[in-house]
């Protein structure tokens, strides 16, 4: 990948800049939180023989990026979801859930999804969030199954 391709990914953090920093030993500069240099200015670096480094810094930034769009996806995704009851048939304060299975699909997706990025060899960054989601999403499934166990009962 060409240097310049690398060095101006998707998802290059200041965690990365520092990287490159320590791991080449050439200073960036920033106009605010971003990056400031042209070609001339990676040639003179001579940040062509640090590509290795380079490309390593890059995959893991984008890499990362996607991990963080996934989180982000998740709870969004959550974040309207609201549990619908209706009162069961000749009952009076037996309560359905009208939206179950959207609520199971939902949270059938995004374990896969959690499942897949805590295999992540890029999740370092993440762990404590993919952790707590991981957490929560669990109990949502079995508060869930026990109200279907439940629900079922009563029918």
């Amino acid at each position: 990948m060409p240097i310049a391709v690398c060095l101006r990914t998707q998802g290059m953090y200041m965690r990365h800049w520092d990287q490159l920093t320590k791991d080449t030993g050439k200073t960036f500069a920033f106009d605010g939180d971003k990056p400031k240099f042209n070609f001339k200015t990676l040639v003179d670096m001579g940040l062509d023989a640090c590509m290795d480094v380079i490309e390593d810094v890059s995959t893991r930034a984008m890499k990362e990026f996607g991990i963080a769009k996934e989180l982000e996806k998740i709870t969004t995704d959550w974040a309207p979801v609201e549990f619908e009851f209706n009162i069961m048939k000749n009952t009076k304060d037996i309560l359905l859930i009208k939206n179950f299975e959207d609520c199971v699909g939902l949270t059938d997706e995004h374990l896969g999804m959690i499942t897949n990025l805590n295999f992540s060899p890029y999740k370092k960054e993440f762990e404590e969030q993919i952790e707590s989601l991981y957490i929560g999403m669990n109990i949502v499934a079995e508060v869930m199954e026990i109200w279907i166990k439940l629900q079922v009962s009563y029918m």
